[in-house]
């Protein structure tokens, strides 16, 4: 099996475009090879949306007949230069009646869904079929050579399915069995990375022959972890859910100025290459629920002339809701308008992002909070939570009897926590405690007491709400996490009393102890 990685940064149509011409090419080249052998080949298109081909007028259609016209009058395909490329394609879509006469659709459903000798003959001119879902199950020839996969997003398709379509010995004008390995080769195209492709294919076989999949948890396995209604009477945690409980919303003063400076500063860092598409060509011996055999065959560049106008201003101001004037204000002093005409499309969406981000970063530093008179009540608290066993880490310090850990970080610093003399409580926020921020709504990990004793004498309780990360640095955090972050440090640090902290990120329980 052959698979090609289309990669690119630039509109999916040229994309569509290459990937369609790569197929033709590889048919092409396989029916002068085998052809004379009395040997039929097809070539399977999956589409991403049915009018794409089913269409007089459409994307994919166009694109086909203008690629196989342009092949066949090159030297190294002249012999099929009188093929009429109107006869060579068919397809076959459960709404074709919507579109076209009755008498046509039969006839492609005949000659793709039931008259396999006829569609196998070396006289009969349909080679390629382009289908939507139709062909997915419930079918196969044995002489698809060339898979296309022509989805605009991840198609629904599996690949497991997507390929068995192909995955057939083939056979010759005489309907004998084809048993020769360098004959029997289907060739995937796809826009996936090579690894991409391998590694979910590979997935897909695991889970069919049940090797490493996910464990089915049965319901005898799944541990009630219970509130302490003690400890929820308590004044520990009164007084902590007294400072943490007030709901909030935020408002924001942004300095236009220092935006649109930060803006056009990080806009002139943008680089761009000239548009290309990478193209990688390999072959896989063997793929199963054990591993993979493969091997490269070819790496290729090709560079696209980008057609397509985009209007900046608007797509900027579509997906920012900034003003025309602040937009323009922003480009005029970037000084690279240049990059918009060597790829307008990555351009606009490298600006988009760059003013977004620094939208967030400039809602942050002029955010501040308004208390709305009202609190998350404690009767939010379920009386019993369960969940299965290998997720429940059983403590004695917080309001349940149990944790549910989301990861081993959160698992490591919950029985530091439940350890250590100094804590007193601890507990992990629920999902429905939110803290509205520019980034979206954001729940920190956890809310603990601390006690500190100094010259033997114990000190006021500290209370603290921390993030744990699997760093100390928040610079390394994505940024919209880092905003959401620091929106919550400022939540808490204008309402509450001195004696609280918040501390993020924290990778684990020893630097927790540190910035105490």
């Amino acid at each position: 099996m052959k698979i090609y990685e289309g990669k690119s940064s630039i509109d999916e149509d040229e994309i569509i475009r290459i990937m369609i011409r790569e197929t033709i090419k590889e048919h092409l080249d396989k029916k002068k090879k085998l052809n004379p052998k009395g040997i039929k080949v097809l070539s399977l298109f999956f589409l991403n949306k049915v009018d794409d081909y089913l269409l007089e007028d459409g994307v994919v259609r166009q694109m086909f007949e203008e690629e196989f016209n342009n092949l066949i009058k090159n030297n190294e395909f002249q012999e099929f230069s009188s093929l009429d490329v109107k006869k060579v394609h068919s397809g076959y879509f459960s709404k074709m009646r919507r579109d076209i006469s009755i008498e046509e659709d039969e006839d492609a459903y005949d000659l793709i869904m039931k008259d396999k000798e006829r569609l196998l003959s070396l006289g009969e001119p349909v080679e390629f079929i382009f289908s939507h879902s139709a062909l997915r199950e419930g079918w196969d020839n044995p002489n698809i050579f060339n898979i296309c996969t022509l989805a605009y997003s991840n198609s629904e398709i599996k690949k497991r399915q997507e390929i068995g379509r192909g995955l057939r010995l083939p056979i010759n004008k005489d309907g004998d069995r084809i048993q020769d390995r360098e004959i029997n080769i289907l060739t995937v195209i796809t826009n996936e990375s090579y690894k991409e492709y391998l590694e979910k294919l590979q997935t897909e076989y695991r889970e069919e022959a049940g090797v490493e999949s996910p464990p089915v948890e049965e319901r005898k396995q799944r541990i009630t972890i219970k509130l302490k209604n003690d400890v929820l009477q308590g004044d520990l945690f009164k007084n902590l859910w007294n400072r943490i409980s007030p709901k909030a919303k935020y408002i924001v003063n942004i300095d236009s100025s220092k935006f649109v400076e930060q803006c056009i500063k990080e806009i002139q860092k943008i680089e761009l290459k000239e548009p290309e598409i990478s193209i990688k060509k390999g072959r896989v011996d063997k793929i199963n629920s054990e591993g993979t055999e493969e091997e490269f065959i070819r790496v290729s560049d090709e560079k696209v002339k980008i057609t397509k106008v985009i209007n900046l201003i608007t797509f900027i101001e579509r997906e920012t809701n900034l003003t025309k004037r602040t937009i323009l204000e922003i480009l005029k002093g970037s000084n690279n308008l240049n990059l918009l005409f060597l790829n307008p499309q990555q351009y606009a969406e490298k600006v988009t992002e760059v003013i977004k981000e620094c939208k967030k970063t400039s809602e942050v530093n002029g955010i501040q909070y308004v208390d709305l008179n009202e609190s998350y009540g404690i009767d939010l608290f379920r009386e019993e939570v369960a969940s299965y066993g290998k997720y429940v880490i059983k403590v004695q310090k917080s309001i349940y009897d149990g944790i549910i850990k989301e990861s081993n970080i959160e698992e490591e610093f919950a029985k530091a926590l439940d350890k250590d003399s100094r804590i007193k409580l601890f507990m992990k926020l629920p999902d429905w405690y939110i803290i509205e921020t520019p980034a979206g709504n954001y729940t920190p990990d956890w809310a603990i007491v601390v006690e500190r004793v100094q010259d033997s004498k114990k000190e006021e309780k500290i209370y603290f709400v921390v993030e744990t990360k699997g760093t100390n640095e928040i610079y390394e955090l994505r940024a919209d996490k880092k905003i959401k972050i620091e929106s919550a440090e400022k939540r808490f640090s204008a309402s509450l009393i001195n004696d609280f902290k918040f501390i993020a990120p924290v990778k684990d329980f020893e630097s927790f102890e540190e910035r105490l």
